[in-house]
């Protein structure tokens, strides 16, 4: 069960200025405050547990890191982060890219140019089991 109090995550992305903006707003966040525990910028190396051996819950994976029409490297996250809630990271607007994630086992998605709150909120509804944010 998640700690709602601080919530483990992790970052996929191959674009650093991205990774920089979300790691800016969840560290800067309160409640509930985000621990970041994972970064990576692509799945090339076998992705891991992040410092300290800590597992993340949520991971924010850039569309672009799994495969944008085939979703084909989704399957590698799960198989090394089987207990964590994969949130896709995405600057489209094409619904079926979405809908490709969704069925590959994503269980939200988040508009790379987020507000805090939006982020937030997205991260929240997927872990209280709303599937679509």
């Amino acid at each position: 069960m998640i700690n709602l109090d601080s919530i483990k995550i992790g970052l996929i992305s191959d674009n650093e200025v991205i990774r920089n903006v979300l790691k800016i707003l969840l560290i800067n966040h309160n409640k509930p405050s985000f621990n970041l525990v994972l970064e990576l910028d692509s799945l090339r190396s076998k992705p891991s547990v992040g410092e300290n051996n800590i597992a993340p819950e949520v991971v924010l994976c850039d569309v672009s890191i799994i495969g944008k029409t085939s979703m084909q490297r989704l399957p590698t996250l799960f198989q090394h982060f089987q207990n964590c809630f994969i949130i896709i990271l995405t600057d489209m607007e094409n619904q079926d890219i979405i809908i490709k994630a969704m069925r590959a086992g994503a269980k939200g998605y988040v508009k790379k140019n987020a507000s805090q709150q939006e982020l937030t909120q997205v991260i929240m509804n997927v872990i209280q089991g709303n599937l679509l944010s």
